[in-house]
């Protein structure tokens, strides 16, 4: 019975501890040891879960949302759509047990998310230790009872004392074993945030962590609720001082015009920009450090990003020789449009799209490359409020700052989804489909949110948020795309390198795209 112990791993949320049991001492032994008494913390987390914020009366918005139908029916296929992920990574080969654990896995998961849970994994002697808690009604704790038995009756220990469900290795250390002891003697969940979660990667063997997290000593995660509003608050700790290059804000003031609806500001990716071969292929002396990002409500693809550069003219020659030969070459042969490259105003354009016609050159002031959807002739409007640049720019430790008003972004972020989908050969979708019908719904109830990351360490960064359900309008979108992707259309790449031969031919003076 091969998939039970595939079911463990994903109820408990703990694939990569398992792996490193005593099946695995190899592994292990990468471990960073502590003294034989002290185990060294993996990960830990407590959850008031989902229900709670759905009850929560400083939350109206959530609890709004979450109630609608839409929600509900969204909710269920996103549930189905984890578990499928999950268990097909596992189990790749074999689709009648895939179907099997996921019908065994989908109520858990369901659970994990709902319930108030608790849980540790941590390591003593080369040996990884771990312990779930669920705070379940009696019939829900019979679905896992029932789900779990075989499993229980081998690899793990599976009980019930009260309204908590435990779930553990045979194995236990101090950390473990604290936390049975406290949900054996408490009826109440024990955080005192919405969640809370500590991840130590540089506790973990060198097989579990990726290249993106060999530098991460620590992630401490929480979210509190506090004026209709979820306050998630990530902090990371590097393991050595990070020197971040900052550079003055030029925010193009007299370009961002009202009607406002977004803003971002980034800086600090020049030195990963510097290892790319973008930047060997460029041969470029300066490279942008940062990044400007507004959105207008003129129409739904009224966007536009600045990068502060030298040579931005030279860049856009090099990019156009160089670089964009390699990138057709990638398209699927049934990409509508043509480039248009200007060698006057080193603008490129790409025309015969429907309605947007994306573009990239030099901005009308400054030493700035401008990007868009959508080009307009000259700014109109009133300028951008200060107080919003103000934000940014009275900042001396900011890497990332996002303000939008959600719901007017989210009539964006769709349509430009679906074009990226036509772009990459997709299939729309037809009809009535859950993930649209679900985004149209909680469109009209969102509000504000911002974002922020600030360095306030040298080996320290910190992520903070307000959004009414936590998430931004691109966040929103990517999520319906990932439960509901674009269907793929069958069609061939083909080398269009050869076919549109580069550099492009200059365009009559009278018919040059602005």
């Amino acid at each position: 019975m091969r998939f039970w112990p595939a079911i463990i791993l994903i109820t408990g949320g703990i694939a990569a501890f398992w792996g490193c049991g005593s099946s695995d001492l190899s592994a292990a032994k990468e471990l960073n040891s502590a003294q034989p008494s002290q185990p060294s913390l993996l990960v830990s987390w407590e959850s008031a879960g989902t229900t709670a914020l759905r009850l929560d009366t400083n939350l109206p918005t959530f609890g709004t949302v979450a109630a609608l139908p839409e929600s509900e029916a969204f909710s269920a296929v996103a549930m189905h759509q984890l578990a499928q992920q999950l268990v097909t990574k596992l189990l790749p080969s074999d689709p009648i047990l895939t179907a099997i654990v996921v019908g065994q896995v989908e109520p858990l998961l369901k659970d994990l998310v709902a319930a108030p849970t608790r849980f540790v994994a941590a390591t003593l002697s080369n040996e990884v230790s771990w312990a779930l808690g669920l705070k379940l009604t009696d019939d829900r704790a019979g679905i896992w009872k029932s789900n779990l038995w075989l499993a229980s009756n081998s690899e793990i220990k599976l009980q019930q004392k009260g309204s908590w469900i435990t779930l553990r290795t045979v194995t236990t250390n101090r950390l473990t074993s604290r936390l049975i002891s406290e949900l054996d003697s408490t009826n109440a969940p024990i955080t005192q945030s919405l969640f809370q979660a500590d991840l130590v990667p540089n506790n973990w063997p060198t097989k579990w962590r990726q290249s993106s997290l060999a530098s991460i000593d620590r992630i401490s995660i929480s979210l509190t609720g506090k004026g209709d509003e979820l306050r998630p608050r990530i902090v990371v700790k590097t393991i050595n001082s990070l020197k971040i290059p900052y550079v003055p804000w030029q925010i193009p003031t007299n370009a961002i015009r009202e009607p406002l609806i977004g803003f971002t500001a980034f800086q600090g990716f020049e030195p990963l920009l510097a290892k790319t071969k973008l930047s060997e292929s460029l041969g470029l002396t300066k490279l942008p450090s940062q990044m400007i990002l507004w959105h207008q409500a003129l129409s739904p693809f009224s966007v536009t990003a600045t990068f502060p550069m030298g040579e931005v003219e030279r860049s856009m020659d090099q990019f156009v020789s160089k670089i964009l030969p390699s990138l057709k070459s990638e398209l699927p042969a049934a990409t509508p449009g043509n480039l248009q490259y200007n060698t006057n105003t080193h603008r490129l354009n790409w025309a015969g799209l429907p309605i947007v016609v994306p573009f990239m050159g030099p901005a009308n002031t400054g030493n700035l490359l401008e990007l868009g959807l959508f080009p307009l002739e000259l700014p109109s409007g009133k300028p951008g409020p200060i107080e919003l640049f103000a934000q940014v720019t009275s900042s001396t430790n900011l890497l990332y700052y996002d303000w939008e008003i959600t719901q007017d972004r989210l009539a964006q972020w769709r349509p430009i989804s679906q074009l990226y989908g036509m772009l990459a050969n997709k299939g729309l979708h037809e009809g009535s489909v859950v993930s649209e019908m679900w985004l149209k719904a909680i469109q009209p109830k969102l509000g504000n949110s911002g974002t922020k990351v600030t360095q306030t360490a040298t080996n320290e960064f910190t992520f903070t948020r307000s959004a009414p359900i936590g998430f931004t309008a691109f966040e929103l979108v990517a999520l319906a795309r990932w439960v509901e992707p674009f269907p793929d259309l069958h069609s061939t790449r083909t080398n269009r390198a050869t076919q549109l031969p580069l550099p492009l031919p200059v365009i009559p003076p009278t018919d040059q795209p602005k």
